[in-house]
């Protein structure tokens, strides 16, 4: 669905950021990704990043040192093996590892 709204940086609920000067996105449309960000527990919703990849901002957890930011991201290509863990609950801090979650898309965990 994101594919078809590239020229859309951002998506979320309060808010879209356009590439440029794009036609306006239809407010029942937008409305869909609201209910799809609502259901996957997005407040933010989700950026194109400038490598294609488009990342749903998930939640944090825990404290400085001891914490965690999970989020939703799709890769058009995948990202370096050793990025990849089958478990993130092993990842340190101050790292950034995904789980394949099926076809292209990955859980992202930032360490902090």
């Amino acid at each position: 669905m994101s594919d078809e709204d590239s020229l859309f940086a951002r998506i979320a609920l309060d808010f879209i950021d356009p590439i440029g000067v794009p036609p306006p996105m239809p407010i029942r449309r937008w409305e869909r990704y609201r209910e799809l960000f609502r259901r996957v527990h997005s407040d933010a919703g989700l950026v194109r990043r400038y490598d294609g990849s488009v990342l749903i901002f998930g939640r944090e957890s825990g404290i400085l040192g001891n914490g965690a930011t999970y989020s939703y991201v799709y890769f058009p290509t995948a990202p370096s093996a050793e990025k990849v863990l089958p478990r993130l609950s092993v990842a340190r801090p101050g790292s950034q590892f995904f789980r394949l979650l099926g076809g292209k898309w990955y859980l992202e965990q930032d360490r902090f």
